[in-house]
C-alpha cells in the first residue's frame, strides 16, 4: 500500500516551533513554517536554523512563509506553537478548527 506524504506546517518559530521541527525531522523530509518575524523566517528559509533561539542547524528542508499567509486547508497537519494570545489574533482565519488540550 503506498502512502502520501503529509503535508506539515508549523506556527511560530520559536524555541518550541525548533523543537518539534527536530523531532518530526526523523520522519519528515519538509516542513512549512509560518511565522511574524521576516529576519528569523528568512534565516530559517537560508540556513534551516533560528540563531535567536539555538544555534543548531535543524536537518530537514523548510519553507518560511509569513503567518497571514496561512490557510489550514493547504496541510494535512498543523503545529500551534504561538502564544495563546496569538491563536485569537488576525493572523488566524476563520476555517480553522482549534482543539485545546488540557
Amino acid at each position: 500500500m503506498l502512502f502520501r506524504k503529509k503535508d506539515i506546517a508549523i506556527l511560530g518559530t520559536g524555541r518550541f516551533s525548533l523543537a518539534i521541527i527536530h523531532i518530526i525531522s526523523r520522519n519528515v523530509g519538509h516542513v512549512t513554517v509560518y511565522g511574524r518575524d521576516e529576519k528569523q523566517l528568512k534565516e530559517l528559509y537560508k540556513h534551516r536554523t533560528n540563531s535567536k533561539y539555538s544555534p543548531k542547524k535543524l536537518n530537514i528542508k523548510i519553507t518560511a512563509r509569513n503567518l497571514k499567509n496561512y490557510d489550514s486547508r493547504n496541510h494535512d497537519i498543523t503545529f500551534y506553537c504561538l502564544p495563546v494570545k496569538c491563536l485569537e489574533s488576525r493572523y488566524l482565519k476563520n476555517n480553522m478548527i482549534l482543539t485545546y488540550m488540557n
